[in-house]
């Protein structure tokens, strides 16, 4: 916060100055000045000492207040954005609606410019999209970064969160991931030959270098739609429980699910696909809350082998399920309230 960083920074002015007059009286270098000066500044570093713990405490402890209260009431954002392109599933937000208030969840459908720490929970059901109001500034992304630093949990279905920005505004979904580039050897009027760096040709998008990994430090596979098997392990099932059979099968269709090596993850979800253990849902904590990313390819494939009807609907059963879990589990408690005590 900045004003606590504020009273720490006036601490350390005053303790160090205090501490530096109080050498100087002691070493007698300026002996009519540096007594009282010392004296001023050691109230002053014990008043501003005083006043930087309490901040501290109190802010956390108002924040602690106010965050149980919501989490208690378990209300669940579903962003609604009219003309949003789905990518990557086919679950609407009237699905999510409906199912969640079948587990006995409060919903209610918002718009992107809604999104505040009044709602436990908020879900983006557009897959790879999300509503973005500034392409250029990234302002949504920044209001559902502050939502996840001051306790909410944000909830990303299908494919690679903020992965394409929607410009609701201008009818706009262009990717913001950086595009990939090929060098190519050009000679110049001199004669001597570089390598110069061109982009692909259609353009291709880099699934490194994404506003996810510049943002949360995450990188997910890069292959098609598998069917993997699906388990846990038993600290996987803390928050949210038995979730791998949920929806009547043990498998997924994954894609984009979150991998090795991570900053900071905690499985809920994990598979045995192609490249090794990859984890279809797991919470990345941040801040005082969470983002919950869910690598599945939520859409209907009849014409791949590897889909399957029932997979297909166990993939949306589960992620409801983690979502009413991990929200009887916090309003329980047993979710610390800081990110960093996971």
């Amino acid at each position: 916060m900045p004003q606590e960083d504020n009273l720490r920074t006036a601490f350390e002015i005053c303790g160090s100055t205090f501490l530096a007059s109080l050498v100087a009286y002691v070493l007698d270098v300026v002996p009519a000045y540096s007594l009282p000066i010392a004296i001023v500044l050691g109230i002053a570093t014990m008043v501003t000492s005083i006043i930087w713990k309490s901040h501290s405490r109190l802010s956390r402890f108002f924040w602690k207040k106010t965050i149980i209260g919501t989490l208690r009431n378990r209300l669940i954002g579903i962003i609604n954005e009219d003309s949003c392109p789905r990518m990557f599933t086919d679950f609407s937000p009237q699905d999510w609606q409906r199912r969640l208030q079948q587990l006995n969840l409060e919903t209610r459908l918002i718009k992107m410019t809604e999104i505040c720490n009044s709602f436990a929970c908020v879900i983006n059901p557009y897959g790879e999209t999300y509503p973005e109001e500034d392409l250029f500034n990234l302002e949504s992304l920044k209001k559902v970064k502050d939502y996840v630093n001051n306790g909410g949990i944000f909830v990303h279905a299908g494919g690679i969160a903020f992965f394409y920005g929607y410009d609701y505004r201008n009818k706009r979904n262009p990717p913001l991931a950086k595009d990939i580039q090929i060098l190519v050897p050009t000679r110049t009027p001199t004669g001597v030959t570089i390598m110069v760096p061109q982009p692909t040709y259609p353009p291709a998008f880099s699934l490194i270098d994404t506003v996810l990994n510049e943002h949360f430090h995450v990188v997910t596979t890069w292959g098609g739609t598998e069917k993997n098997p699906v388990f846990q392990q038993p600290d996987d099932r803390r928050f949210v429980g038995d979730i791998a059979n949920a929806g009547g099968v043990a498998e997924v269709l994954q894609f984009r699910a979150v991998r090795e090596p991570m900053r900071r993850c905690i499985p809920f979800l994990r598979a045995n696909s192609s490249i090794g253990e990859v984890y279809p849902i797991a919470g990345i904590p941040f801040g005082k809350g969470c983002l919950v990313l869910c690598g599945m390819n939520l859409l209907r494939q009849p014409n791949n082998p590897d889909w399957n009807p029932t997979i297909h609907s166990a993939d949306f059963e589960k992620i409801c399920v983690v979502i009413s879990n991990l929200l009887e589990s916090r309003g329980k408690g047993i979710i610390p309230l800081d990110a960093h005590e996971w």
